[in-house]
């Protein structure tokens, strides 16, 4: 099943990868590990942004509304950054918006990389927002550290996130970091 999906992708039939991808039990997207959750948001966010460039936003809301809850996040960020390229940042900070408050209900590794790409996109977005962004990757780094608990790599590799964050703050977006630290 996943190599007929693999293959549908690659032939850039995203919709039948992701029917194809739907159609896995439960248990066999468990021994896939966070493969089946990669591959179907992916998929999803192809499949959206094709519908968008075809002009069928129906289409794309549709795609995404379809996605699951725990991956769909994913696809709104992915989605909000063709929709800026294409000079629709409305739209494209309305569906950040949506994917901000997904990803604090969410955890797992993959959400530090989903809290780095909506940083990257609310900073030509809304600037100010950008910190708030970092605050909340901050907050779910020290969560999950405190969840895991699986000894000194998880302290290092939080250390080593942060420290990455930080120094983004400083030289990408001074003065978001400026302006927060006068309103504290």
């Amino acid at each position: 099943m996943i190599r007929a999906a693999r293959l549908a992708a690659h032939q850039k039939n995203y919709e039948k990868a992701i029917s194809l991808l739907d159609r896995i039990s439960e248990q066999g997207r468990k021994q896939l590990g966070g493969g089946w959750e990669s591959w179907r948001w992916s998929y999803a966010a192809s499949a959206a942004v094709a519908q968008f460039r075809r002009g069928d936003r129906s289409s794309m809301n549709r795609i995404i509304t379809a996605t699951p809850e725990a991956i769909r996040g994913f696809v709104q960020i992915a989605v909000a950054q063709a929709l800026v390229k294409a000079g629709d940042p409305d739209s494209a900070f309305d569906l950040l918006t949506e994917a901000r408050k997904r990803l604090a209900q969410s955890s797992g590794t993959e959400v530090v990389d989903g809290y780095f790409s909506l940083m990257h996109q609310y900073e030509s977005l809304a600037p100010i927002d950008t910190v708030n962004v970092f605050m909340k990757l901050l907050r779910h780094l020290i969560v999950s550290r405190n969840q895991t608990r699986k000894g000194a790599k998880v302290l290092e590799l939080n250390q080593v996130c942060c420290q990455t964050i930080y120094s983004w703050v400083l030289t990408m977006c001074p003065f978001c970091y400026l302006r927060r630290m006068s309103q504290e």
